[in-house]
């Protein structure tokens, strides 16, 4: 059934399969499904896009596990949002890309991304480790519930070397007195230790529950953005001003990234790690390539007119994580498929995206 429905989609114009092994539900789906699926995905020539099942103490094993597959069904490959999870796996993270020019060099057509902030935003349950968050929901509830299970949750999680202090409850905390709050905080308030708070907030949440966790390391997010197999993206959603009285915190990334990654990292006076040349290439023309959207990410003719006027010295991020809801400076206009949809500081009216679709 599942290839049948991926044939069905593919050929209504999809561009590939996404697929997030991390995620309960997902991460129980075996290596026997997934090769059957891009068999049928590799047939259309279309993208496997995966978020592997795990970024932290397993992420070699991970990585492995999706590029045997892209040898065994001739898939094209692309990881979502490369990274090595928590202090004491830091150092994976050149193994991984070592892992990834291997297999480039062994034939398969693998890229990945990954967004310019040393910090996630990402469910609490997905920090357990892999054993503790395999399953659907409720299996990691009764684990969570079951006091000789939850214990081992706990140290395990307190061997993951994780910053506490730097782990902030951003949306979906069941009680929303916890917003803002760091683990180590609400820890301290209940007396409890770290790991044990975490468990107790999930338990609480029904795991219904988005932090903000500084668990990565800067120089890998600046050793994997200049990689020549590396696309840079948000992994942001998009929202409005409106959504702020839901009371929610977004991670900065969704009022902010790209003015960010193009105001840090090819800044002569900052980072400076990419020229400006590659630096919109990755954001743009890259992209709309390797996921075979047609006539988008060139200044060319014949391609849409989309297009972003920025001034390198001006354009800034203004949001922070304790102010996501703030606007970027620096953009002049935005034109989209050859419509002016901001100007002077200033939105127009009018509904002016396509559908895209590979056909």
């Amino acid at each position: 059934m599942a290839g049948l429905l991926v044939s069905d989609a593919q050929r209504e114009g999809a561009f590939g399969v996404s697929s997030g092994l991390v995620y309960s539900g997902e991460n129980l789906t075996s290596y026997e499904e997934l090769k059957h699926i891009l068999e049928v995905t590799a047939k259309s020539k279309n993208l496997f896009t995966v978020h592997l099942r795990d970024e932290s103490e397993k992420l070699l094993d991970s990585l492995e596990e999706v590029i045997h597959l892209a040898k065994e069904t001739k898939v094209k490959i692309h990881i979502s949002h490369l990274k090595a999870v928590g202090q004491n796996n830091w150092d994976k993270f050149a193994a991984a890309l070592e892992k990834i020019e291997k297999a480039k060099s062994d034939g398969v057509d693998i890229t990945f991304d990954i967004f310019p902030y040393a910090s996630n935003g990402t469910t609490l349950y997905s920090m357990l480790p892999v054993w503790a968050k395999t399953g659907n929901k409720d299996e990691i509830r009764e684990r969570l519930l079951d006091k000789d299970e939850s214990r081992k949750i706990e140290r395990d999680i307190k061997n993951m070397n994780l910053n506490y202090k730097k782990m902030t409850i951003a949306s979906l905390a069941g009680d929303r007195i916890f917003l803002g709050k760091t683990i180590d905080s609400i820890a301290k308030n209940w007396g409890v230790s770290e790991e044990k708070a975490i468990t107790e907030l999930l338990l609480g949440s029904n795991l219904q529950i988005i932090v903000f966790a500084h668990v990565l390391k800067e120089e890998n997010i600046q050793k994997g953005m200049k990689h020549p197999l590396a696309i840079v993206s948000s992994d942001g959603a998009g929202y409005s001003m409106e959504y702020k009285k839901a009371g929610d915190l977004p991670h900065p990334r969704a009022f902010g990234a790209f003015p960010r990654y193009l105001r840090k990292y090819p800044n002569p006076k900052k980072e400076n790690i990419l020229s400006y040349k590659e630096a919109i290439y990755k954001i743009t023309g890259f992209p709309a390539e390797r996921f075979g959207i047609k006539k988008r990410g060139k200044l060319q003719s014949s391609y849409f007119a989309d297009v972003t006027i920025f001034d390198p010295e001006k354009i800034e991020e203004l949001t922070t994580f304790e102010e996501p809801y703030r606007y970027s400076i620096g953009i002049s206009n935005v034109i989209i498929n050859g419509n002016i949809a901001y100007e002077n500081e200033n939105y127009k009216d009018g509904y002016y995206g396509r559908v895209l679709k590979k056909i």
